[in-house]
């Protein structure tokens, strides 16, 4: 076999794992993304849980407001 079949012959493989190294470096920083994304995600997803329960709160107070000031016009007409 020639010099320049040999080349040829290693040259696919050096070009394959050549690819495959740059595919492994591109899922790293994809993996690193997706995390990235989930941890900010997760972050929202409580922030509006907290808003939320914020607002129910809210929501509640404005019912007992309601039911005090009931009350209090029932113990005046009485």
């Amino acid at each position: 076999m020639s010099e320049n079949a040999q080349q040829t012959t290693k040259n696919p493989v050096e070009t394959a794992n050549q690819r495959e190294s740059a595919a492994a470096v591109l899922l790293r920083e994809l993996d690193q993304r997706q995390d990235t994304v989930l941890n900010d995600l997760e972050e929202l997803n409580t922030n509006i849980e907290d808003l939320i329960d914020v607002w129910r709160g809210k929501k509640d107070d404005e019912a007992e407001q309601a039911i005090d000031e009931t009350d209090d016009d029932a113990q005046v007409a009485a």
